[in-house]
């Protein structure tokens, strides 16, 4: 039970910091920075929480953290890899019916194909 407990703890610890990092890195950037050092971190710490988020099967948490993901891929001008992490929440929310989820998802990866004119 409280391997259990631990586990959920802090898979839901490393979205937060993960989450905090790329905030900051959003506001490096509006100041003038690059934030590439902490969109980096929030990349390194989503990409971690995600892997649990579909272990555990915590829908909602996994989207979450496929937009967070999407969002520093795109912080950072990886167009590509923004685009297919857009793919990645649509398919997610088709195989669990979630609609609002997939419009969501469409939204963010018709807006990701054109910010990087990808046809």
């Amino acid at each position: 039970m409280q391997a259990v407990s631990a586990v959920n703890m802090r898979r839901f610890i490393v979205t937060g910091i993960g989450l905090c990092y790329h905030q900051i890195a959003q506001e490096e950037c509006a100041s003038g920075g690059d934030g590439r050092e902490m969109y980096g971190r929030a990349l390194d710490l989503l990409v971690e929480a995600l892997n649990v988020h579909i272990d555990e099967n915590d829908h909602e948490y996994v989207k979450l953290t496929l937009l967070g993901i999407m969002k520093c891929f795109d912080g950072v001008g990886d167009g590509s890899q923004a685009i297919t992490t857009a793919e990645k929440l649509v398919r997610w929310c088709t195989r669990r019916c979630d609609e609002e989820g997939i419009v969501n998802g469409n939204e963010w990866y018709v807006k990701m194909k054109e910010k990087y004119a990808v046809v």
